[in-house]
């Protein structure tokens, strides 16, 4: 009998619903798709290609939480699942935008593609009411009477991968009246969260070149809502290969030379690896479908350039009302007033995906958009999670441990981000088990271990440096080494309020020679080294 036979039975013997929709079940969860009824097709009977991964198993005793992933780039999106298999405790759902149409899985959503625009927006919402078992599939089921475990419904995260960064902040601003009690939490992975980031005006640059790590000269400072970016030089060339341009050379043209190495052109005509003010900057665009959309500043920039404006370029006025719907940068206020609940974490990894600019305002704004909206958030998921999603990361030392809510001492240093050797998608699956486990235990402090001394035992300091208060606070203080007596200490700070500190003490430790103390309060951890002298421990 085949393992895929013995799972279908194990399935349905737990409580698989009777319905018309497609079910694949592999080794590591069940693969649902739907047809979702929505209105962002632009008919009544119009559908959304939807595909629910199911776990063979929940997270908690009591069911299992929901994760929607919003994929990047300006597309509608696919079916197949990014996240890794050990992932196998969480319902997690893709979908494809109306207009969409994934060849891999043959499915496609009704509609016309509006590049993720209203209709877009509005196709997410629907998709997270069907999560929170508020809407029902074609053949008139929820989610409840699809799946065969309980789905917490209180318990919803949407993760934005670059671009998708965007909508996912979208939709709360829009709709968030709609979703609050559901929607609890949001990551976003290096998300181009402003214009100017989306279309790289910082860098690199998108056209056929090589290298392609430059970053734009011209930027010179940072803003929470518009970088500070001169634009004096740029021109527009209807007849150039690239048609808008920082003419750093005065020309008039888009100027490059072939790199040798590459065979490619580049802007970089010293070949020094970086572009000077002398030097060209090619401007990239979005698209509405019918013109190109290029960034806030840039549309704006261009009225004093172009005298008969053209019709492939969207207008200044035209450019505002696409970037309205498109930036979260101006949306994390609406969002938090219509959910006051919802947390965010933002996630880096030292080299971007796409982004050249080495002080990382992308990064910067969306946690700066996050802060400033009071609402908690934090940099990349914590150690402990990292090790959850692969036990071999327990002894690294590189691994970032920030702070929530604390902005890096300096954006330009990288070690609030994740090492470049990690997949994304793993440290993505950390963040989603962190935010999930912080929604079902209500788990929003933020503890550090401000300070540990030895003497007779161990004796430290925990300070929760988070928003909220917390209480029941599991600790431990554990010792390895030559110990006799006092190897393990355990116990549970009751209360402890928002920036207030506790003590924790080990009780006497005997030993001798060279240990390791490790002290836990809640998920945040120290490691220290110490000599044992028989009753005497002395932290090294």
């Amino acid at each position: 009998m085949s393992r895929t036979f013995v799972l279908l039975l194990l399935f349905l013997s737990l409580g698989l619903k009777n319905f018309d929709n497609s079910i694949v079940v592999v080794e590591n969860n069940t693969i649902v798709d739907i047809n979702l009824p929505s209105n962002s097709t632009g008919s009544p009977t119009g559908n959304l290609a939807v595909r629910i991964y199911a776990p063979h198993h929940t997270r908690y005793p009591d069911g299992s939480p929901v994760l929607i992933y919003v994929p990047g780039a300006d597309t509608p999106g696919g079916l197949r699942n990014c996240l890794p298999a050990v992932g196998d405790d969480l319902i997690i759902i893709y979908f494809i935008f109306p207009g969409g149409y994934d060849a891999e899985s043959g499915h496609g959503s009704d509609g016309i593609y509006d590049h993720r625009g209203e209709n877009c927006i509005l196709a997410l919402r629907d998709v997270i009411l069907y999560s929170a078992g508020k809407l029902a599939d074609s053949s008139g089921k929820t989610i409840d009477e699809v799946l065969h475990m309980p789905v917490l419904h209180n318990n919803i995260g949407l993760l934005g991968a670059s671009n998708g960064g965007n909508i996912v902040v979208a939709v709360s601003a829009l709709y968030g009246n709609e979703l609050k009690g559901y929607l609890r939490y949001i990551v976003q992975w290096e998300s181009p969260v402003s214009s100017q980031i989306a279309t790289v005006d910082l860098g690199p640059i998108r056209f056929n070149c090589a290298p392609n790590n430059f970053v734009n000269p011209r930027y010179t400072a940072y803003n929470p809502f518009i970088l500070t970016v001169d634009y004096s030089d740029l021109v527009y060339n209807e007849s150039s290969s690239v048609q808008v341009f920082h003419d750093g050379n005065g020309d008039g043209k888009y100027t490059t030379i072939i790199e040798p190495n590459s065979g490619l052109p580049t802007p970089d005509l010293n070949l020094d690896g970086k572009l000077e003010l002398n030097e060209d900057f090619p401007l990239s665009a979005y698209t509405d479908g019918a013109k190109d959309v290029y960034s806030r500043p840039v549309t704006h920039a261009l009225e004093s350039v172009i005298s008969s404006w053209p019709s492939n370029i969207a207008t200044p006025e035209e450019a505002d009302a696409y970037w309205d719907i498109r930036e979260a940068v101006r949306m994390y206020d609406d969002a938090m007033a219509n959910i006051p609940d919802l947390r965010g974490m933002v996630l880096a990894s030292v080299k971007d995906h796409v982004q050249s600019a080495p002080d990382k305002p992308h990064i910067r704004q969306a946690f700066d958009g996050w802060n400033n909206s009071h609402a908690w958030v934090k940099i990349n998921p914590s150690p402990f999670y990292m090790v959850e999603v692969d036990p071999s990361f327990a002894g690294r030392n590189d691994l970032p441990n920030n702070v929530a809510n604390t902005a890096p001492e300096n954006w330009r240093i990288h070690n609030y981000c994740m090492p470049e050797d990690i997949p994304d998608n793993l440290y993505q699956l950390a963040a989603i088990w962190e935010m999930a486990d912080r929604v079902y235990y209500n788990r929003w402090y933020t503890l550090q271990i401000t300070e540990a001394s030895g003497g007779f035992g161990v004796t430290a300091r925990v300070k929760n440096v988070g928003i909220v208060d917390a209480s029941n606070i599991s600790w431990s203080i554990d010792v390895e080494g030559i110990v006799i007596t006092g190897s393990h200490t355990e116990g549970v700070i009751e209360s402890l309020p928002a920036g207030e500190e506790a003590t924790i003490n080990s009780g006497l430790i005997f030993g001798v020679g060279p240990a390791k103390v490790k002290i836990m309060a809640g998920d945040t951890s120290k490691t220290l080294t110490c000599f044992l002298f028989g009753l005497l421990t002395i932290l090294v």
